[in-house]
């Protein structure tokens, strides 16, 4: 047993070390997840715990670093659920905090030892470790509700975990390769108790919001997220794909029939922002990789125009009318979440520079939040909480654009498309602390700067 570490290159890092950790790697995988998914059983859905244990073992079967990798990719969706019971416990709080450190240990320490680590300057961590600072000193000095604040600052630390998975783990495009198999790999789960749910096979797992589908008790919004970036991860190993598509016929053929039971599913839980998203995010991938030639653009937007209308006639027509805003309803919960916007911008010029304090915004409204994260930002942070989220958000757009011919194209147009369906849907939802699709975009972003590093180690 010895460990190496290799010599450093002249703006990069580069160490090594050797060490026999696979099993070591795979049991502390297995013990986090039977810690996470023991506790959760006790105060949550069984069914979830089923959901978790399934993906996993099939994982560690194959891979355990894309097990861990996975594992944290799934840690989020635990706390959708969790965290709205542990603002009752102490001890429950107690047990989120020892599960979050056993999880970041366990990824950093199958990182040290078992992997190559090459970590040039970044700047975004930085900014990102500042926004937990400031949103703890809202929470103890500033917000008149601390509770409430507390619970969200707790769920912004799953988000920098999921900032840091690919920070830590992606070290070669090989990585980024075992990344998305485990995306891809969850969402066959995931869209299996979908089908449970849809067919009435197993109806504990199913959950139903005014007709609205939706599966594991999760709220429709939520389970359209998970499908849409499902949809996502499929597409990138199709395009992979079409590369050798004789020799990848079976695969393509079994990636297009995912994605086309995940898109009918999402049109069903009726979810204007989490569908608008991927629309606009594939839809921009396309233009820029046509180079915004005329002919194409006129004839994939009616190509487009004419799937989803088809798409419409196949849905029930309470579905129709919501996604097109025709029924009341819909039409009501726009108007109040435009009102629940303007109280937010209300509650930023009554506290300009700090804010009202996180979790403020539920004491001048009967939601829990705008519905926007820019205007909740602006309304509990102030124009410091704003400024440092907007200066994550575009650094991540500069690391993109400097580092956008220096990768694989199918890499780059991956995480343009997560990033883009993140940002879409922080429009149309989410507390300050539950953006936890837009955290990880932004470490896969990071991974820009990993990837394009040339075999001298040096940055561009």
């Amino acid at each position: 047993m010895k460990t190496v570490a290799s010599n450093t290159g002249n703006s990069g890092s580069l160490l090594v070390f050797k060490y026999p950790v696979r099993s070591l790697i795979t049991l502390l995988t297995f013990l986090a997840v039977v810690l996470i998914t023991t506790s959760f059983t006790l105060f949550t859905m069984l069914s979830w715990t089923l959901l978790f244990y399934l993906v996993i073992f099939y994982l560690l079967l194959t891979d355990s670093r894309v097990g861990i990798i996975t594992l944290a990719l799934s840690y989020h969706i635990i706390f959708t659920s969790f965290t709205a019971v542990t603002s009752n416990a102490n001890y429950l709080t107690i047990m989120f905090y020892g599960v979050f450190i056993f999880i970041a240990a366990a990824i950093i320490y199958a990182n040290i030892i078992g992997f190559q680590i090459r970590i040039p300057p970044l700047s975004m961590d930085k900014y990102v470790l500042l926004m937990v600072l400031y949103l703890a000193f809202s929470v103890y000095f500033v917000t008149p509700d601390r509770a409430f604040g507390g619970e969200k600052l707790r769920t912004y630390l799953t988000n920098v975990l999921l900032f840091y998975v690919p920070v830590l783990l992606v070290k070669d495009k090989a990585d980024f390769i075992a990344m998305v198999k485990g995306m891809v790999i969850y969402g066959v789960f995931f869209t299996g108790f979908c089908l449970l749910s849809y067919f009435g096979l197993e109806p504990y797992f199913g959950s139903d919001i005014d007709g609205r589908f939706s599966t594991l008790g999760l709220n429709t919004i939520w389970v359209a997220r998970h499908l849409t970036y499902a949809i996502l991860a499929c597409l990138f190993f199709i395009k992979i794909y079409l590369a050798e598509p004789f020799r990848n016929i079976g695969k393509i053929s079994v990636l297009i029939l995912l994605v086309i039971i995940q898109s009918y599913l999402t049109f069903l839980t009726g979810s204007r922002g989490p569908l608008l998203s991927i629309m606009i995010a594939i839809g921009f991938v396309v233009l820029i990789s046509i180079r915004l030639r005329l002919f194409y653009i006129i004839l994939i937007a009616l190509i487009s125009i004419i799937l989803v209308l088809a798409v419409l006639q196949f849905m029930p027509s309470h579905i129709a009318d919501r996604l097109l805003t025709r029924d009341p309803k819909s039409q009501v919960t726009i108007q109040l979440r435009l009102a629940a916007n303007v109280q937010a911008l209300n509650l930023f010029w009554e506290n300009k520079i700090l804010g009202g304090g996180l979790g403020s915004f539920r004491g001048v409204s009967s939601l829990r939040f705008p519905h926007n994260v820019f205007t909740e930002t602006l309304g509990e942070l102030g124009l410091i909480g704003f400024t440092l989220f907007l200066t994550i958000l575009s650094l991540g757009v500069s690391y993109l654009i400097k580092m956008r011919k220096r990768i694989d194209k199918s890499i780059l147009y991956l995480i343009i498309a997560i990033f883009i369906t993140s940002i879409v849907n922080i429009n149309f939802g989410e507390l300050i602390g539950g953006t936890y699709y837009l955290y990880l975009s932004l470490g896969l972003i990071y991974c820009v700067r990993v990837l394009s590093l040339d075999q001298r180690g040096q940055m561009g």
